[in-house]
């Protein structure tokens, strides 16, 4: 309960997907059949990337590759974004669809080494058509 409020932005649930001591590459994404327009797919993440723990304290993976974002919506796709370990992140990217057709939308996590805990705290996302 005491960290709530780090990782549930919008409601009262999260998801977390996480693997200890090993590397973990996973993506959520859903098929939706999206008119003709411009969208703008917002993403919040919490790279919960811990190399282990001092007095009971988190001590963040250093090496920023520790851990990557890549959203995918569309033609919108993004290459692989580093997140900042530790802390609420944002995300967005923007794409146009002109005739109507099922896209892929959502995002993909991936921690590369085997750290103690590869945890990943996903809420808040949401496509936009403005």
């Amino acid at each position: 309960p005491a960290e709530h409020k780090l990782f549930i932005w919008d409601g009262d649930q999260t998801v977390k997907v996480f693997k200890g001591f090993g590397a973990i590459r996973f993506q959520l994404t859903k098929e939706m059949l999206l008119q003709p327009g411009t969208y703008i797919l917002v993403i919040h993440v919490f790279p919960d990337l811990v190399v282990g723990y001092e007095n009971d304290e988190k001590v963040w993976a250093p090496d920023p590759l520790s851990g990557e974002v890549k959203l995918i919506a569309g033609s919108g796709t993004t290459g692989w974004l580093l997140p900042q370990i530790g802390e609420k992140n944002r995300f967005e990217t923007t794409f146009i669809i002109t005739s109507p057709q099922t896209v892929e939308i959502g995002a993909a996590m991936r921690g590369r080494w085997a750290i103690e805990n590869n945890g990943w705290f996903l809420d808040d996302w949401g496509l936009y058509k403005p």
